[in-house]
């Protein structure tokens, strides 16, 4: 997970996420939250 700012300095840092990287390839958030969404109806 890669964030915007310094998490060790600012826990808050963590909420804002620029990107999840998976096994070297990154992930795309919001068609993954659409199928879990999906997946929930």
């Amino acid at each position: 997970m890669l964030v915007r700012g310094d998490p060790t300095i600012d826990i808050l840092a963590t909420r804002d996420i620029v990107a999840v990287i998976r096994g070297g390839t990154r992930v795309d958030r919001q068609a993954l939250a659409a199928e879990i969404a999906s997946s929930q109806e």
